[in-house]
C-alpha cells in the first residue's frame, strides 16, 4: 500500500476480515484500526463476536475498537437508513 497513513478494517473475527487484517499488518507501514460491531444477545445467542475479533486484533497489533449497538438504537437507525434510500 502506498503511503503510511492510517487504514481501517471492519473486523468480525471471521476468516475473511481476519485475513485482510493479517495482510495489512504485514505490508502497511501505518496504523491499522480495526472496528467490531456487536448487538444485544437474543435468546441466548451472542450478539457480537468481540471474543474472536479481539484475539485477531491483539495478534496483529491493531488499534481495536469494539462498538456495541443496543437494540433500542438499532431499529430506529435501520428505519432511518431505509427511509433515506427512498
Amino acid at each position: 500500500l502506498p503511503g503510511s497513513g492510517p487504514v481501517s478494517v471492519l473486523l468480525s473475527g471471521g476468516l475473511d476480515s481476519s485475513l485482510l487484517v493479517a495482510l495489512l499488518a504485514d505490508c502497511h507501514r501505518g496504523v491499522v484500526n480495526t472496528f467490531s460491531i456487536g448487538f444485544d444477545s437474543s435468546e441466548d445467542v451472542p450478539g457480537d463476536e468481540f471474543e474472536y475479533s479481539s484475539v485477531v486484533a491483539r495478534r496483529f497489533g491493531t488499534t481495536h475498537h469494539c462498538l456495541h449497538v443496543p437494540t433500542a438504537e438499532l431499529v430506529p437507525a435501520v428505519a432511518a437508513a431505509v427511509a433515506a434510500g427512498k
